[in-house]
């Protein structure tokens, strides 16, 4: 039976549970039953998703599923299950022991030694340890067969236990989806089965299997019988069903023929005979699973690739990098989705898609959402967004790196000589980076001197190259600065304070690009100039937003109705925070009360009045048990006023750096670009810099040096060091001994010195140009879905510490804000009551009072009503007709709006029932088919009514 006929048959919530671990981690909304629906079979026919469920798995998984799979249909009785089951184990036990089934002369004790270790150490097999056993397996050549044959031996079975470990296996297949239930019956899906095959190695259905071991003799069927440890008596069809119910799989049948018994059987069956032993094995196998035994395949059957080929925006080599950062399944599944030949190693499934005329696009569309959030992951692109945005950002961001390397490898090249030049310099000074020869002025510059009287000369020519080239990157910018003898070896502060002085006068022309910790700086003219008003440029921006179902990230003045008295609040706590204190504060709210809206109006206010902030979501990849993880997603998430899509600490550290330059050349009455006092200025910051050091080095003795190391890189040019440091600081785990030793540390961040590296920290904010820092920790109610009772009180604990450390104020100019539902602050068995140390510091003494006091720890949000809901919804027709230049109003005027909102609110009631955000981006939708669609009107478009929601409205009528 296939997925969807099976899932159509369970209920909702039986489909969001099997749906957990297989949607997108950035998906935030409540999504269609057939979305969901589809992302869940997309899941379950991926061998990427299948693979990592079965890589992982414990026995007797392989005995349930063997069950099934040799059940007709693929579908078993739940009565009696249990019990076959366990005699398939026993049966498995035995052959393991015995070691019939076993194969060749292999180093099976090893390994068994070693899949009893991998067992014994906390009775699971992490993704690691898996794929050390399989790369093992690769090394002695034992086939996926023979472990899962192995995992039942005596010794394994020891420490599983039996009873308990069906049970476990039973619902972990169960919750996952591979297995699924139904009157009562247990049953595979048909996409699953062809999946599970695979994952072991069985790369083709048992009917096309079986028609290669009939072209097979009966003399050669006994041979390889013998050979596999199988029983050789009986007639062929005997030995046949033997081979295929023993989970042989083909290549490993096919590898046991010789040379030229292989390419007899190819001529024979028509099949190309060229080749290695591998590629014809793999030309077999294609062959019968394409079934083109069975009928001639025609030319135009033969390919469903376009005819030309599509155009790619990727170099080759660029979408060849993007394409080696996916695994053998990933890649797998995309050459099955694009009708390309599937066998064959990693390099050659690259190879393929290379060469094939699908488009990059097109090829990384056929990923599954949470394949394509591991990608971005792994190339550092930001993974929120829909499908479609997340390949925009990969090809987008992957073409700018290649740019930059292409930048950096001329750099270096034209700085080779100058690098030979001195050998016995170990610290270069600052005249090492300017060049003899000035260049000329660049055109334009008067111009732009009379536009821009406030900057300084340096600033001005930077700003001149930048109108003339479009785009710099931060090593275009060195250069430049070395030509015109500007002494600009700190970048990114420089081109910093530049943009914060026009962002100041409302007419900044310039935005900047983050790669990893590069920036590019964009000449965008009169567009990226603030607006006194409303333009096309900010409402299509807010309307793109709730198009996609997020918070715009800025201009959120627009939007914004109700929260006045809390809003006003926070702009007085985000001021004191600016003046040396701390504080610490909760936002408790229900779903669609709008805290997503007032952390994103947090971090734009924040930003406006130049401090620093840095928004933290709580989810799988950033818990709050584990304090360095913590801390590493606080420095991940900072951003400056300036610098608002990017990681920005390097740009903190190199403003900090700045300070102390200028400073100093300020005491000693010597400009930073003159290069008669070059020598004498660098000596006297050095000596200013280790001063610094010292405060910091109280606070975390780690940080000092490898801020040094940092300040010499750049003096010096020396990228990789510079990126090394930045790396540590943000408590990174993966740098080499060599890398930790060329910046002068030992060991990685530690949970006992997380708060000595964030006191550090805002040490160094506080000496940058910002004002202080601001930390939004969102949904923390998702602590209370860990599974685990230890992790959560580990999160509560950083949740104490935290708060202990404000009341401290050992954290000056830093305001902390979390947020979280109303299960958060009320469930007591894994909510915040459930921890009483928090408990006691952030829950009200007095709960039963009707008025609140925000002075309080938790502020709570007011919901929206119906008026207030009606006003943002009017506010957003109103910025749709200026982002698309239309009468929004006039085709949709209020008194449709209140018609589209009856549907949201109960009857005779003004309680809204359902959260804004999905009523807006239903709003957006129907603007844009009018917008579209000049003769439609709303009624029109008026979307389908189920005998659910129509259920549900008469149930709200009768309960009113």
């Amino acid at each position: 039976m296939k997925l969807f006929e099976i899932l159509n048959k369970h209920s909702d919530s039986v489909i969001d549970q099997i749906a957990g671990d297989k949607m997108d981690e950035s998906a935030s909304l409540r999504l269609p039953r057939n979305i969901v629906q589809q992302e869940v079979i997309s899941a379950l026919s991926s061998l990427s998703y299948i693979g990592s469920k079965l890589n992982t798995s414990k026995p007797p998984t392989y005995a349930i599923l063997k069950v099934l799979l040799d059940s007709e249909g693929y579908c078993h009785p739940v009565e009696g299950f249990r019990d076959h089951v366990f005699q398939l184990v026993h049966e498995l036990v035995a052959m393991a022991d015995s070691g019939k089934g076993l194969s060749g002369n292999k180093n099976y004790e090893l390994y068994l030694k070693m899949l009893v270790s991998a067992w014994k150490n906390d009775s699971k097999i992490d993704e690691s340890e898996g794929r050390i056993l399989q790369v093992l397996r690769e090394q002695l050549g034992i086939w996926t067969r023979e472990h899962l044959l192995l995992e039942y031996h005596t010794e394994v079975r020891s420490i599983l236990g039996s009873d308990k470990g069906y049970v476990e296996a039973r619902n972990r297949l169960l919750s996952s989806g591979l297995v699924l239930s139904i009157d009562n019956n247990f049953l595979i899906g048909e996409e699953v089965v062809w999946q599970i095959r695979r994952a072991w190695d069985m790369d083709i259905d048992d009917i096309d299997y079986r028609r290669i071991l009939d072209a097979l003799t009966n003399d050669q069927l006994y041979r390889y019988c013998q050979s596999l440890g199988l029983v050789v008596s009986g007639s062929k069809d005997d030995k046949l069903v033997r081979i295929i119910k023993g989970l042989v799989p083909p290549k490993e049948l096919l590898d046991l023929m010789t040379i030229d018994e292989l390419s007899s059987f190819c001529s024979k069956n028509e099949i190309k005979v060229s080749g290695n032993k591998f590629e014809r094995i793999g030309n077999i196998v294609d062959y019968f699973d394409q079934k083109r035994d069975l009928e001639k395949v025609t030319e135009e059957n033969e390919t469903v690739q376009p005819e030309a080929q599509e155009e790619r925006e990727m170099s080759c080599e660029d979408f060849k990098h993007v394409l080696e950062h996916l695994s053998n399944n990933q890649l797998q599944d995309i050459l099955s989705g694009c009708y390309l030949k599937t066998s064959g190693s990693k390099e050659e499934k690259i190879k393929r898609l290379l060469v094939s005329n699908w488009s990059d696009r097109n090829i990384l569309g056929r990923l599954r959402g949470s394949d394509l959030y591991q990608l971005c992951s792994k190339l550092d692109v930001k993974v929120s967004g829909l499908k479609t945005e997340k390949i925009d950002r990969i090809i987008e961001e992957v073409k700018v790196a290649s740019q930059e390397v292409l930048a950096r490898a001329e750099i270096e090249e034209e700085e080779t000589y100058s690098d030979k030049a001195d050998e016995k310099i170990s610290l270069p000074k600052v005249e090492d980076l300017v060049s003899e020869n000035v260049a000329k002025m660049p055109l334009g510059i008067d111009d732009l001197e009379k536009e821009y009287p406030f900057l300084d000369k340096d600033e001005l020519i930077i700003l001149a190259l930048l109108k003339d080239a479009k785009s710099l990157t931060e090593r275009d910018v060195e250069r430049a600065s070395k030509r015109h003898k500007l002494g600009w070896f700190l970048t990114k502060a420089h081109m910093t304070d530049m943009i914060a002085k026009l962002n100041k006068s409302g007419r900044n022309p310039l935005g900047i690009k983050s790669l990893h910790s590069i920036n590019i700086y964009e000449w965008l003219g009169s567009q990226g100039f603030n607006s006194d008003g409303l333009s096309r440029k900010i409402a299509r921006n807010i309307v793109d937003a709730i198009r996609q179902g997020v918070v715009p990230g800025k201009n959120l003045e627009y939007l914004a109705v109700g929260q006045t008295t809390i809003r006003k609040h926070f702009s007085e706590l985000i001021e004191e925070t600016a003046r040396g204190k701390c504080f610490f504060k909760f936002i408790r709210g229900p779903y669609g009360a709008g805290k997503s809206f007032v952390c994103s109006w947090l971090k734009e206010q924040t930003l406006e009045k130049d401090l620093i902030v840095s928004n933290i979501v709580i989810g799988p990849n950033q818990p709050l048990s584990d304090l360095p993880v913590f801390f590493a997603g606080l420095v991940q998430g900072i951003r400056t006023p300036e610098k608002r899509d990017g990681n920005a600490l390097a740009d903190i550290l190199e403003s900090w750096l700045l300070g102390i330059h200028r400073k100093t050349a300020k005491i000693e009455g010597v400009e930073i670009g003159n290069s008669c006092k070059v020598d004498e200025l660098g000596e006297l910051v050095e000596q200013r810099v280790e001063e610094e050091l010292e405060t910091i080095a109280s606070l975390d003795p780690s940080f000092a040096p490898a801020v040094r190391a940092f300040y010499r890189a750049r003096l010096a040019g020396d990228l990789s060091t510079a990126v090394n440091a930045i790396s540590w600081l943000s408590g990174s785990h993966s740098l080499s001994s060599n890398a930790l030793k060329s910046i002068g540390v030992k060991g990685v961040l530690e949970p006992n010195t997380v708060f000595s590296r964030l006191r550090a920290l805002l040490k160094v904010i506080a000496g940058a140009r910002y004002r202080g820092f601001v930390l939004l920790v969102d949904e923390v109610e998702l602590i209370r879905r860990y599974p685990h009772q230890k992790s959560r009180e580990q999160a509560y604990e950083t949740l104490r510490l935290l708060i202990d450390e404000v009341g401290k104020n050992e954290l000056p100019s830093c305001l902390i804000i979390f947020t979280g539902t109303d299960s958060f602050f009320e469930d007591e068995r894994a909510g915040l009551p459930s921890y009483e140390a928090l408990a006691n510091r952030v829950l009200s003494p007095m709960d039963n009072i009707s008025v609140k006091s925000f002075k309080q720890p938790v502020v709570e949000l007011e919901g929206l009503n119906k008026d207030k809901l009606k006003n943002v919804v009017s506010r957003v027709r109103d910025i749709h007709g200026v982002a698309y230049k239309w009468d929004a109003k006039a085709r949709m005027p209020d008194a449709e709006i209140d018609e589209q909102l009856g549907q949201c609110t109960t009857a005779r009631s003004e309680t809204i029932t359902r959260v804004p955000r999905p009523v807006l981006r239903e709003l957006v939708q129907i603007l844009d088919i009018l917008e579209e669609n000049p003769k439609l009107s709303r009624i029109d478009i008026r979307p389908q009514i189920t005998d659910e929601q129509v259920a549900q409205r008469v149930s709200d009528i009768l309960s009113n």
